[in-house]
């Protein structure tokens, strides 16, 4: 996106949120500041809900050091920490763990994002290419035998190139909320 590799890491050290570090790499620039805004809160939103289950196992932790804390939360943290909730002596210290070595993993990616998009050759922009899909594929297929969410994975690399064709930047947004809708109706006509 034509950021410098100090930009890039500070990014990634202050925002850290996959979904929203690709969105400001793919369209920050051409945004507003109340567009950017209103994008940070929507795709930040589940944040919200993250943060008031944790907050039960965080009791003891005084509020300063918990909001200390707060940028270290991410969907891995989040899942690793709940995953452990009752199981784990002092919840906020494993969090932290779990923090500590997400956000440093996230940002030793970066430098190598960053070191692998400068090379001029055809497998680098691939390899690029490939990572997102085979994260999200490999997170699907952890769910098996649950078939749920292997179909919205099928469906969602289905539906991204035609998606991208008519709604543009703003399939981010929208396609969650259509594939969410469509899987809760289902449900509901189920039940």
């Amino acid at each position: 996106a034509g950021f410098s590799g100090v930009q890039a890491a500070l990014t990634t050290l202050t925002v850290h949120a996959a979904p929203l570090q690709v969105f400001i790499a793919q369209h920050g620039a051409g945004l507003g500041l109340w567009s950017l805004l209103l994008a940070t809160l929507i795709i930040n939103f589940r944040f919200l809900i993250m943060s008031s289950v944790l907050a039960e196992g965080f009791r003891h932790v005084p509020l300063h050091k918990a909001l200390l804390t707060a940028p270290l939360l991410s969907v891995s943290t989040f899942t690793l920490a709940n995953a452990k909730k009752g199981q784990v002596a002092d919840l906020h210290h494993y969090y932290l763990g779990c923090g500590l070595v997400s956000l440093g993993s996230a940002l030793l990616a970066t430098v190598l994002g960053v070191w692998a998009s400068s090379g001029s050759g055809a497998w680098s922009s691939g390899l690029i290419g490939m990572i997102l899909p085979i994260h999200f594929t490999a997170l699907a297929a952890l769910s098996w035998p649950q078939s749920k969410p292997l179909l919205i994975t099928a469906l969602g690399f289905a539906a991204t190139p035609v998606a991208g064709h008519y709604l543009a930047e703003y399939q981010i947004f929208v396609m969650p909320f259509v594939f969410g809708a469509v899987f809760l109706a289902a449900d509901k006509f189920k039940e």
